[in-house]
């Protein structure tokens, strides 16, 4: 989460505007600003997610080749 604020700071410094779908989301407005956190924390969800289903497949691998 810290990295990704830290990116979308520096690319709304530069005049990067963020839009999803028809929509255009301001990260110097308070609800732009919650909306692409709250994207952000969903994709590090995601990501962990993944991770965790890749190492519990990893240890029945190992198990199974025993």
């Amino acid at each position: 989460m810290a990295e990704a604020n830290g990116i979308l700071t520096d690319l709304s410094g530069r005049g990067v505007l963020f839009g999803l779908g028809g929509s255009v989301y301001d990260w110097n407005d308070p609800f732009g600003r919650l909306f692409l956190q709250t994207l952000a924390m969903v994709a590090e969800f995601e990501a962990n997610i993944g991770h965790q289903r890749t190492r519990e497949g990893m240890a029945l691998a190992k198990r199974g080749s025993r």
